[in-house]
Formats: C-alpha cells, sequence, structure tokens
C-alpha cells in the first residue's frame, strides 16, 4: 500500500504551478504586455482592449517557464535529499523485507 501511494506523488503540483504562475502575471503587471498598444509603465488605460492571443501566449509561456522552474528545483531537491521512491527502497533494505516491483502496471 505504501508504494501505490508513493506512485501518486506528483513532481510539479498544480496549485504551486498557479500561485507562481499568477505571481508573475499580475504581482509583476506583465498582464499589461497583453494590450493592443502594449505599456512598460505598468500601468494601461482602461479603454484599451486586451488582444486575446497575445494574453493566452504569454500566460502558457509564464506556466510553461514556472513549471520548468519548479521541475529544476525539485530535481535539485530530490538529488540531495532523496526521491520518497528511494526512501521506502532504503526502508525496505534495512529492514531486510523482500519486494517485487514491477516496471509496469499488470505485469506478472
Amino acid at each position: 500500500n505504501e508504494f501505490n501511494e508513493i506512485q501518486t506523488i506528483r513532481t510539479i503540483k498544480v496549485e504551486e504551478l498557479v500561485f507562481w504562475t499568477g505571481l508573475f502575471l499580475i504581482g509583476s503587471s506583465w498582464e499589461n504586455f497583453t494590450a493592443t498598444t502594449p505599456s512598460t509603465s505598468g500601468t494601461v488605460d482602461s479603454g484599451i482592449p486586451m488582444n486575446i492571443v497575445l494574453r493566452f501566449f504569454l500566460g502558457a509561456a509564464v506556466m510553461i517557464a514556472c513549471g520548468a522552474g519548479i521541475f529544476l528545483v525539485k530535481i535539485c531537491y530530490y538529488y540531495w535529499d532523496g526521491t520518497p521512491l528511494k526512501d521506502f527502497l532504503e526502508l525496505i533494505g534495512v529492514s531486510n523485507i523482500s519486494i517485487l516491483i514491477l516496471d509496469r502496471n499488470q505485469h506478472g
């Protein structure tokens, strides 16, 4: 049962990704770059419409960049601290228990 719980662990959590994406887009006023006449001053006149296509691609690019950043941080963390699967395998080895871990679902 412990191994089944370990398999559900995600490297990138959706809540964390949405938080960082919103922080960069709204917190640093990057969403103002999606106006039809972009402004680098940080404020956009409320009468200027937003370009929907540019807004989508800016949001997607920021989300991909945040996801890559989170992934790299988690990989560095797992390098020094170890993954939950490695911790589980070390626990099995120390307690001298035999276990068979199959590489794919429904093998055997």
